[in-house]
């Protein structure tokens, strides 16, 4: 036990360097904070000679805070406490120190440790070398333990000089004053013009043009109507609209109304004075820079208050003159012109597909919307009518074996017969219009097939029933003619079937 106790002692007077807790030592009064926000201004200290001065002064960073003279960079320190050797003239384990208001300082526990670590600290030698540590061998002889310590006196007396305080008045608070001042001003002021009319009238012109147009555009759909002339006397539906038919064209006569935009002058722009400012090699430039700012600032708000004044009695001229312009134009749109002209719609070629028509247009008019006080009319002239070719209906012909009937669009063919019979070939007959038709077609005991006519088979019949008129329909007749041929088991047969004559008015009615 009394060959520990000696280690013990040795190892607790050591264990001083080990703490890790950064030490404080700068005078409250020297600490800078962030509650200058925007205004802050930075500046480094230097000494020339015998005497310190700010240089290198802006907005952003540097070892001084300007606007209260304090510390902005090493107000903490990471140096911890340590040991330095030989009486504390040796580095020891201490780091450097970089700075011109920070030094080791010894503690004052030193008087009590002095007798024991200077006794014990020769026996850290062995164990150091036999941890393979060989620096800071000074350290264990004659240690002084020491402690970052800032030379707050120092610091302050050099900033006083460097701010050139003379009686508590300084040069700091003339130049903290204008930066604020010229700042503040500086933030280009807030000139609200009221808005020119120019544009708003141009609009409400177009509106009113439009407004117009679709007044009268409602007028001729409203009032528009159909003069039906039925010339083909066939026409057995409801006749369109007119407004399906045709369009009007309206066209309103333009009227002069050119509105004005004020030109309105520049102002003259303030941030760039702060711009100038910045960065100052001295206080005495800094100070002579914000003088002549706030003077150039002064001069430029009283110039901007008069183009501003200008400017406003600019824009409430030209909108009293664009207000009387819109009231012109107002007044002169009433007896303003418009012309109407017609065209005949797209539309109408799907209306009336199935006619050989006229339409005729109602006549081109120019007027005043207060003279809108006419029906305008429509002539639908139908000349014919075209139908789709159709077959005389429950028309039959038949033999022993095959029975064979027409239904308007198609022929059933029934087998009468005990046994299969073969379709071979159909040829049918309107008016000697002929269609030729291959059916290879079986038909069993008794079964019934419906042959359909193509769209090529009744576009031949198409002659028979395009253009036609009701006196044409009535005085032609339809002859039809059926031939078909086909086999049975007693050999090869042709039904030729009897003409039939068919007033036409009744395949169109079918």
């Amino acid at each position: 036990m009394s060959r520990i106790l000696p280690f013990l002692l040795f190892f607790s007077v050591l264990s001083g360097c080990s703490i890790n807790k950064p030490i404080q030592t700068l005078d409250p009064a020297l600490i800078s904070d962030d509650s200058f926000g925007e205004y802050e201004l930075y500046a480094d200290l230097v000494k020339t000679g015998d005497k310190w001065y700010f240089t290198n002064i802006n907005d952003s960073r540097g070892e001084i805070l300007l606007n209260n003279l304090t510390l902005h960079t090493l107000s903490h320190t990471e140096h911890k406490r340590c040991h330095r050797g030989i009486f504390g003239l040796t580095s020891g384990n201490c780091e450097e120190i970089d700075s011109n208001w920070l030094a080791y300082k010894p503690m004052e526990r030193n008087l009590i440790l002095f007798p024991i670590s200077w006794a014990l600290a020769p026996i850290g030698i062995p164990i150091s070398w036999a941890n393979g540590d060989f620096t800071d061998i000074d350290v264990f002889f004659f240690p002084v333990q020491v402690i970052p310590t800032f030379d707050n006196k120092a610091l302050k007396q050099a900033i006083d000089q460097a701010a050139q305080l003379q009686d508590n008045n300084s040069i700091i608070d003339d130049i903290g004053n204008l930066y604020y001042e010229i700042k503040e001003n500086s933030k280009n002021a807030s000139y609200d013009y009221p808005k020119s009319n120019g544009e708003e009238l141009t609009n409400l012109v177009d509106e009113f043009k439009k407004n117009q147009k679709a007044a009268v555009r409602n007028y001729l759909k409203e009032k528009l109507s159909l003069v039906l002339t039925d010339n083909s006397g066939l026409l057995n539906k409801e006749a369109p609209n007119p407004n399906y038919l045709a369009k009007p064209i309206i066209t309103i006569q333009e009227l002069e109304q050119n509105f004005l935009y004020p030109e309105i002058k520049p102002l003259a722009q303030t941030k760039d004075l702060i711009t100038s400012l910045l960065p100052a090699d001295s206080l005495g430039e800094l100070q002579s820079r914000l003088q002549r700012a706030k003077t150039e600032l002064m001069n430029r708000e009283i110039s901007n208050n008069s183009i501003y004044n200008q400017n406003i009695a600019l824009i409430k001229q030209t909108n009293a003159l664009n207000v009387d312009n819109f009231l012109q134009f107002k007044k002169a749109s009433l007896t303003n012109k418009f012309t109407i002209d017609w065209k005949i719609s797209p539309s109408s070629k799907f209306l009336l597909k199935d006619m050989d028509y006229q339409i005729e247009l109602p006549p081109k008019l120019v007027l005043s919307q207060s003279e809108l006080d006419f029906e305008p009319y429509l002539n639908l002239i139908i000349n014919s009518i075209n139908y789709k070719p159709a077959l005389p209906n429950n028309h039959v012909e038949e033999d022993s074996y095959l029975r064979a009937s027409l239904h308007k669009d198609h022929i059933e063919f029934t087998n009468k017969s005990d046994s299969s019979i073969e379709l071979d070939s159909l040829k049918l007959s309107l008016n000697g219009f002929l269609t030729e038709t291959e059916l290879n077609k079986p038909l069993k005991k008794g079964e019934t097939y419906k042959h359909f006519l193509t769209n090529a088979n009744l576009k031949t019949y198409s002659p028979l029933f395009s253009g036609l008129t009701k006196e044409q329909a009535d005085k032609t007749k339809v002859l039809t003619t059926l031939i078909i041929d086909y086999r049975h088991d007693t050999g090869s047969h042709t039904l030729n079937g009897q003409t039939e004559e068919s007033p036409l008015t009744t395949l169109l009615q079918n």
